[in-house]
């Protein structure tokens, strides 16, 4: 298996956004800067932030600090925590100049003074409000660790001390953030520090507030000569956090985050989404890691060196293959011919059923992993081939993978159906087939993974499904219930295939209302989501077949969905409702009008344009109706 934390190891071939990063915190003409290093949850951002770390680690001329504000969540004040970190760090780093202690002592008293100032507006203490009980102060006390030592002998003491400490008026605020910033700035010269770099990571995990409370530190207090900021996280949530404390309903309707992220951003980085070369690139290191760091570390540095440089040359497709790989490490290779084989086989499939995430992809490379481990320790023999392709049966497309579990379990653990389907795609024909392996055949994904090597129409299936056992018998939320019929049509309704989920809509249109709203119920909870574009398809299809569907479908997507989260086909698909459902004109384009408003620049842009024939054509019936009057 593979640890799941961040590397030094560049196995994505991310490095060139490391020494960019470095490139930029070490031109001094060029700071204070912040750079922004966003892409999406295990893209990798970690990863790059260890290898700037590292190359830091060197320079004895430069401080290079690396805060994690998840590990403050609902412990100390964020904005405080940060400041305080850096103000030690330095002092640290500088910590043979006696002349910088008082400096730093004054600095920490700022400091513990904002840290007030921040309990304050959690209601702790009142900056505007006559002092708070005595009670209220000692529970202060546990909260901030410096006034603890210092009142712990007698808590009543601190009332006079903090009469003198809180109640600043509005000029004493400014005056306290005026003088912190220039205390710091003087700080970092009178240290020799060339640059203070300062990397943020996992900003992302945090509540709102917390991330916002970071933001702001950097902004109001740290942001002066000889520093660099480096905020990795994933954008998406950022502005979530900014449109959290700034709500576009008290701002006019306005999205703020572009505008905040503007002005704090001065150099955003986006990580791509890694190609599929890029992930076979990704999965034949790690299988080298593996199989090679432990016992052949020379030959291993030999290949990551190897892989490096080739990646520098355009002409070459690939940087590394089972080829390249046996002329650096021949006396070992065959070790890595099986490996590097599955390699091949699942690069495409995890590319695009995972979005190149580098974290998904090593997830699924341990749960292979552990499940081998399992059944050597339940002697059963598995073939690692054949489980990975059942695995991303099971991770792409569950309800097929249940399907074939109940296939093979009828039959002792050779499925027909599956013989039949494997004829059927190497003949290109399906004349032969039942209803339900025509959806098979005709789901362009399924039958990619039909053809996928190796075939399985003479391989007993049930001590594999055995080792799966978890996925079979945990059925999808809200689909339990469903009686069979029900259930096929809830799974076709998610199916990749645009055929396959009209005649599912078509199926569910004509039953009963009591059958169409037990499958829309065991569908919404997941059409929602990020990951239900699918689901949210198939009930659209149903949608434009059924106006009490419609009608519901529309209501909890105003109450639910995050427009965020969804595409342009979508919203188009959205907006042809009116089309078919005269009725449902006005709330259809109220939806459109909250999707204008989202984050996701794509959404906005197809509601925009969804919105125009729509209002064209009602200006015409009014104008028609007119002309009739």
């Amino acid at each position: 298996m593979w640890h799941d934390n961040e590397t030094c190891l560049d196995f994505l071939g991310y490095q060139h956004f490391a020494e960019t990063i470095i490139s930029l915190t070490k031109t001094e003409r060029l700071l204070p800067v912040t750079i922004g290093l966003f892409g999406d949850w295990g893209s990798g951002k970690s990863s790059i932030l260890k290898m700037v770390e590292k190359t830091y680690s060197d320079d004895t001329d430069s401080l290079c600090l690396r805060f994690d504000g998840w590990l403050f969540e609902g412990y100390d004040d964020a904005k405080a925590a940060l400041m305080t970190d850096i103000i030690q760090a330095i002092m640290e780093k500088a910590k043979a100049n006696e002349t910088l202690t008082e400096k730093t002592k004054s600095l920490l008293k700022r400091v513990d003074w904002f840290r007030l100032a921040g309990l304050a507006a959690k209601g702790v203490v009142s900056l505007t409000t006559p002092l708070a009980p005595l009670g209220a102060i000692t529970s202060l006390l546990g909260q901030v660790p410096s006034f603890a030592e210092k009142f712990s002998e007698d808590p009543t003491k601190l009332r006079d001390e903090l009469e003198s400490f809180i109640k600043p008026e509005v000029n004493e605020v400014f005056e306290n953030i005026r003088q912190f910033r220039s205390e710091f700035e003087d700080l970092i010269a009178e240290s020799g520090l060339t640059s203070v770099v300062i990397l943020i990571d996992d900003l992302d995990r945090c509540l709102p507030e917390s991330i916002i409370s970071t933001l702001e530190a950097i902004k109001l207090f740290l942001s002066v000569k000889q520093t660099a900021f480096v905020i990795a996280a994933d954008e998406g949530i950022i502005r979530h956090a900014i449109n959290n404390r700034y709500p576009t309903e008290k701002y006019d309707n306005q999205d703020l985050s572009q505008d905040y992220l503007e002005k704090l951003i001065q150099i955003p980085i986006t990580l791509p989404v890694l190609a599929e070369q890029d992930v076979a690139c990704y999965l034949y290191m790690l299988f080298a890691e593996k199989v090679l760091c432990k016992e052949h570390r020379e030959e291993f540095e030999k290949l990551c060196h190897e892989v490096q440089e080739n990646k520098k040359k355009r002409e070459l497709p690939e940087a590394i293959n089972y080829g390249i790989a046996a002329k650096i490490v021949s006396t070992v290779a065959p070790k890595l011919q099986k490996d590097f084989a599955l390699v091949e086989t699942i690069a495409p499939t995890l590319t695009k059923g995972l979005d190149g995430n580098p974290r998904l992809i090593k997830r699924f490379l341990n749960t292979l992993s552990l499940r081998l481990f399992m059944s050597k320790a339940l002697n059963i023999n598995l073939h690692e081939n054949i489980l990975c392709k059942l695995m991303i049966l099971e991770r792409f497309h569950e309800h097929r993978f249940k399907e074939l579990f109940a296939w093979q379990s009828a039959q002792q653990g050779m499925s027909s159906e599956i013989a039949t389907l494997e004829d059927a795609i190497k003949n290109n024909s399906d004349k032969d087939l039942s209803d339900d392996e025509k959806i098979w055949f005709i789901d362009e994904e399924i039958s990619q993974w039909l053809k996928t090597e190796p075939l399985l129409a003479n391989e007993c299936l049930s001590e594999y499904f055995y080792i799966c056992r978890e996925t079979i018998r945990i059925s999808t939320k809200g689909s339990k219930q469903l009686p069979p019929e029900l259930q096929k049509i809830f799974a076709n309704l998610q199916s990749s295939a645009k055929l396959v989920q009209v005649n599912a809509a078509k199926k569910l249109a004509a039953l009963q209302d009591e059958d169409i709203f037990s499958v829309y119920e065991a569908l919404i909870s997941k059409a929602i989501t990020v990951s239900g574009r699918t689901a949210l398809q198939g009930l659209i299809e149903t949608a434009l077949l059924h106006e009490l569907l419609a009608a519901r479908l529309i209501t909890d997507l105003n109450a639910k969905v995050d427009p965020a989260s969804l595409n342009a086909k979508i919203v188009f698909r959205l907006a042809s409702i009116r089309q078919k459902h005269i009725h449902l004109n006005e709330p259809v384009n109220s939806l459109l009008v909250k999707f204008t408003k989202s984050s996701n620049k794509e959404v906005a842009k197809a509601a925009t344009a969804a919105l125009k024939p729509s209002v064209a054509k009602n200006t015409r019936g009014v104008s028609q109706r007119s002309r009739k009057g």
